[in-house]
């Protein structure tokens, strides 16, 4: 298994679809906070944070939104709740992903060393107490790792538009695809998320579905994987990120659209959007 692993790259190619700042769900929490806590963080990030802790008395919050809220704490010099909360998320969700604070937070000295300290200190004791978590985050890992092999192939195919590399790369996407489908079936048919798993499982892998989603057999990839990711969805425990990728990456490749998110593009099977909509809970 893969060991090291950091989510900067990713989180930078997934954050504009997949953020919550847009991004819904059946999980009512997504809603709220977007309309609450991130529509008006910039302005009053005290307010926000009220909001949020509020939110939480009552439903089940997406860890990924707390660390989200935290780079706003660093911001606002929110240190004493930064400090409780960044213990909790990394001792009770497996956040191990500090190096971005860390950069924040790089004037001060011995907040960064306590970040680390925390880091070092706490993770373990998740591991320990959630070794199965960690053994799928280990599978999505390596999801990702054979991912990344994807910029090999795909030079050696744009030099040469002979060789075998298209192949190649259909075969590790396919590869990966069937991977995560296995993940998900071994968990009631939920795939990897942030609350089952721990932090930024999703995006572990999200990266290789995309690629999944590059080619003349985008719909048929997700209708394979479709019944997996509704699960997920209606459990609450993604957002309507996903739905929106796919129409963005059938207007980017196909341009058509699927469940209506893109601005003037024609809508593929559209006599049944509204069917679509209303099961989804989306937006008319």
């Amino acid at each position: 298994m893969t060991k090291n692993f950091t989510l900067s790259s990713l989180v930078t190619t997934l954050f504009f679809f997949l953020n919550i700042n847009y991004c819904h769900s059946q999980n009512p929490a997504y809603k709220l906070i977007h309309d609450s806590v991130f529509n008006i963080i910039e302005d009053d990030y005290f307010k926000a944070k009220e909001n949020l802790k509020q939110i939480e008395k009552h439903h089940l919050i997406d860890p990924g939104d707390k660390v989200t809220l935290l780079q706003y704490s660093l911001k606002n010099n929110d240190l004493k709740f930064f400090k409780k909360q960044i213990k909790k998320l990394i001792k009770n969700n497996g956040f191990n992903q500090t190096t971005k604070f860390i950069e924040d937070a790089k004037e001060d000295k011995n907040l960064t060393e306590w970040i680390k300290e925390k880091e070092n200190k706490l993770y373990p004791i998740w591991i320990k107490n959630n070794i199965d978590s960690y053994d799928i985050q280990n599978y999505c890992r390596d999801i990702h790792t054979r991912d990344q092999m994807r910029g090999y192939f795909y030079e050696i195919q744009r030099k040469d538009s002979n060789s075998n590399a298209k192949m190649v790369l259909r075969k590790v996407d396919r590869y990966n695809l069937s991977i995560l489908k296995q993940l998900a079936i071994k968990n009631n048919g939920i795939l990897p998320n942030n609350f089952d798993h721990g932090l930024h499982t999703s995006l572990i892998w999200q990266g290789a579905f995309l690629h999944n989603l590059c080619s003349g057999d985008i719909m048929e990839n997700w209708n394979e994987a479709l019944p997996y990711i509704e699960n997920t969805y209606f459990a609450g425990k993604i957002n309507d990120g996903l739905f929106r990728l796919l129409d963005q990456q059938l207007k980017r490749y196909l341009g058509v659209q699927y469940y209506g998110f893109e601005n003037d593009t024609p809508i593929l099977d559209k006599e049944h959007l509204k069917e679509r909509k209303k099961k989804y809970g989306f937006a008319n």
